[in-house]
């Protein structure tokens, strides 16, 4: 896919985010995923941020990723510095196995496992009430979700960790800026260590991330129409 067809992806998620199809194309999955080649070819750069844009291809949602360094230069290397991902049904269970039972927690996690257990499953739930319940939606629905590449650096700490699951989750901010619940990206890294009885998911998880709008801080969103 080359720059311009990305573009326009995008272009058509601005044109329909504050529609109905913009729910039905955000309900269809749970997130998606995140290799490590790229983000081992991100890691050159030294990034601060990825940004993660909404797009659809083909009727559906699609994220294109690409790191703040690359967003400012405008040096796009469509499959190398900038990835398209689906949005996929199995992003949570294949990250972390089952929710039903508490996740197991990790000391120094950077956010609770049952606090982004609820988050997640705040957006199972509430996804359509919450969509419902927008007053401005062109001010309320995100055309770009920004992720600090620390969260990727240290979900990827592990060397048996070969993709990060990335689940839509609703959180509420309270920020100077915009109050109420919006959608967030909780990653999980969730290696995997193969005892004589069972395999063992120890998920971390991290969740600082920043949906624009309505929390535009990220500059250099370059690929925005």
């Amino acid at each position: 896919m080359t720059i311009e067809e990305i573009k326009a992806c995008i272009s058509t998620w601005d044109q329909v985010r504050c529609t109905n199809e913009a729910l039905s194309c955000l309900t269809a999955g749970n997130g998606f995923l995140i290799e490590k080649w790229i983000f081992e070819n991100w890691k050159k750069l030294s990034p601060n941020r990825l940004h993660c844009y909404l797009g659809i291809y083909n009727n559906q949602l699609n994220f294109f990723i690409t790191d703040d360094v690359t967003d400012k230069s405008g040096n796009y290397k469509p499959g190398e510095n900038i990835i398209q991902v689906p949005i996929v049904r199995n992003a949570v269970n294949r990250g972390l196995g089952s929710f039903i039972p508490a996740p197991i927690t990790t000391p120094g996690s950077p956010l609770d496992p049952a606090e982004a257990k609820t988050r997640i499953v705040n957006w199972i739930l509430y996804a359509q009430p919450w969509f419902e319940s927008l007053t401005d939606l062109s001010k309320q629905i995100p055309m770009v979700i920004s992720i600090p590449f620390t969260d990727l650096a240290d979900g990827f700490s592990e060397n048996d960790v070969a993709y990060l699951s990335i689940a839509f989750a609703l959180k509420y901010f309270d920020e100077k800026e915009y109050t109420g619940y919006n959608i967030e990206l909780v990653l999980a890294s969730a290696p995997q260590t193969m005892s004589t009885t069972s395999t063992i998911v120890t998920p971390v998880f991290f969740d600082v991330t920043v949906p624009c709008p309505p929390l535009c801080i990220t500059p250099y969103c370059n690929l925005l129409p």
